[in-house]
């Protein structure tokens, strides 16, 4: 069986995210091979959206396709439920959960992938607080 809970909070939303993150590395060390292209994709996503912020630098308009995108989810969202509010958390929420999720793949897999440190999941549980 597999229970979903879903978080009422951006924080608790947030803490969500980065353990999805960190358990796609943990199912990829039990089960070799599990791991697809499609589990990279937010982390390409973040790494791409780094790179363009940071390539603004030399040329403005490197922003652009990341501003597509946004504008794009924006408008999505606004046709689907008519409302501004939710429109603009829908951004706050997409970007919660790429970057999120990225950001608990990437310390996770240069963690125990990489360096093979492999932390004490039973002390992690608690930290996390979840139930």
């Amino acid at each position: 069986f597999v229970y979903h809970k879903r978080r009422n909070t951006i924080r608790s939303f947030s803490r969500q995210m980065l353990v999805f993150g960190r358990s796609r590395v943990e199912l990829h060390l039990l089960h070799p091979g599990s791991m697809k292209l499609v589990h990279l994709l937010p982390t390409a996503f973040m790494l791409g959206s780094i790179f363009l912020m940071l390539s603004t630098i030399f040329c403005p308009w490197a922003i652009v396709p990341l501003l597509l995108y946004y504008f794009a989810l924006f408008a999505e969202a606004l046709i689907k439920t008519r409302s501004i509010k939710v429109s603009a958390l829908a951004l706050v929420t997409s970007s919660i959960q790429l970057w999120g999720y990225s950001i608990g793949f990437l310390r996770s897999y240069i963690k125990e992938v990489v360096l093979k440190i492999r932390p004490d999941k039973e002390r992690e549980m608690k930290r996390l607080k979840f139930k």
